[in-house]
C-alpha cells in the first residue's frame, strides 16, 4: 500500500495557519507540517508536536518575509531586513551578487531558525523555504545541506 504525505507550510507563522494546520492533523488530512522559525506561535507549536509524535515536523526556511532571527548588520546593509529586523518582501530576488560577506550573513540566519525548530523538542525530518528562495541559485546547496544536515554550510 502507497502512502501519501500531505505536508503544510507555515505552521507556528500565526493562529489562524497554525490553528487550521492542528485541525488538519487531528482530522488526518495532514501527516506533516513546516515550522516557521520566525513565526508568532511557536510556543503552541510545541506543545502541539509534544501531543502528536506520529507528525513529521521540518523547518520552513524564510529570508523573504517576516522577522529575521539574527536581525544581521549585513542583512540590513543589503536591503534584505529593515531597521525594525523586519525581511523587506521578497527583496532577497532582487540581489543580483551574493558574495561571500553576504553569504556568511545568510547562512547564520538559515542555521539561527533551524536552532530554533531543533529547540522545540522534536527531530527535523525535513525542510523547505518559503517563497522558494532555495531556487535562488547561489543558495541552493546552501539551503540543500541545511536540509541534509540540519545545518547551513
Amino acid at each position: 500500500m502507497k502512502q501519501v504525505i500531505v505536508n503544510a507550510d507555515d505552521f507556528g507563522i500565526n493562529e489562524v495557519v497554525t490553528s487550521e494546520i492542528e485541525r488538519m492533523i487531528e482530522a488526518g488530512r495532514v501527516t506533516s507540517t513546516t515550522v516557521m522559525a520566525n513565526g508568532e506561535c511557536l510556543n503552541e507549536v510545541k506543545r502541539f508536536a509534544a501531543l502528536h509524535p506520529e507528525v513529521s515536523f521540518g523547518v520552513h526556511l524564510c529570508l523573504s518575509e517576516f522577522r529575521s532571527l539574527t536581525k544581521s548588520e549585513v542583512l540590513k546593509h543589503y536591503g534584505l531586513i529593515d531597521d525594525d529586523g523586519g525581511f523587506v518582501h521578497k527583496q532577497i530576488f532582487q540581489i543580483k551578487r551574493y558574495d561571500d560577506t553576504l553569504l556568511a550573513a545568510i547562512k547564520e540566519e538559515l542555521n539561527a531558525q533551524i536552532e530554533v525548530v531543533k529547540s522545540l523538542g522534536f527531530s527535523i525530518s525535513h525542510a523547505d523555504s518559503h517563497h522558494h528562495v532555495h531556487t535562488i541559485y547561489p543558495l541552493r546547496m546552501m539551503v540543500a545541506v541545511s536540509m541534509a544536515n540540519g545545518k547551513a554550510k
